[in-house]
């Protein structure tokens, strides 16, 4: 959507940006580009918007949904830390809801996330990378309130698009990052209610498997939602 702008760093150092046309220009994107593949017209499709924690679980979505769903993260990006930030994915929200080329997408289910990356690991602001908690329900409300807007505009009305958050999984290693991201799932809960998107809590189930916390081997597996 964006493609050619002047960059705003640090957030376009690293990325590519790819034209309409297929070409390639490097560090001129402000942001990561969004999901790769067409959307099938054999399946669902589900669109994953998430930090480096969705990066984890997606290849699980993808497999065990595979004949039902064709699954794909956005941004394009699968080891460098995904959506990031509430900031970075507010900045970047037009990009990961579009192709590469900037083609609109419209998906039946979009699954997405942000916590992680905004205190429980640290609550030093690095753009593009972390934020303070502090700036977390202000940035997730107006991420909500954009996307229940696109899902209910154009082609995405036609087809029925469907929002679906996923609250932050435990940093079961240390009780003070768990406290953290618990009290982030608490306000992710009040946006996601306000804004009638339904939610999946994956923290209690994991909170009882690792138990007692704080557990450097959660599972017999070291540093395993630690957090990642």
């Amino acid at each position: 959507p964006h493609c050619g702008e002047a960059p705003l760093p640090p957030y376009s150092q690293r990325y590519n940006c790819t034209f309409a046309d297929g070409h390639a220009v490097p560090n001129v994107c402000v942001c990561k580009p969004g999901a790769p593949l067409p959307l099938s017209t054999a399946k669902k499709n589900v669109l994953v918007i998430g930090d480096s924690l969705s990066i984890g679980w997606t290849p699980l979505a993808v497999r065990n949904l595979s004949d039902l769903a064709l699954v794909q993260h956005s941004p394009w990006d699968t080891r460098d830390g995904g959506a990031e930030e509430t900031a970075y994915g507010l900045q970047c929200l037009d990009f990961f809801l579009a192709s590469p080329g900037g083609r609109p997408l419209a998906p039946d289910l979009v699954v997405f996330n942000w916590g992680m990356h905004d205190g429980p690991m640290s609550n030093a602001t690095v753009p593009g990378q972390n934020g303070n908690a502090t700036a977390y329900a202000l940035q997730l409300r107006g991420i909500a309130r954009r996307l229940a807007a696109w899902a209910a505009s154009g082609a995405r009305a036609h087809r029925g698009t469907q929002l679906l958050f996923v609250m932050t999984t435990p940093f079961v290693c240390s009780l003070h990052s768990n406290g953290a991201v618990a009290a982030l799932n608490r306000v992710a809960a009040e946006i996601m209610a306000d804004a009638g998107i339904p939610t999946v809590d994956p923290f209690g189930a994991i909170v009882d498997a690792c138990a007692p916390l704080p557990n450097p081997s959660c599972m017999g597996i070291p540093d395993c939602f630690c957090p990642h």
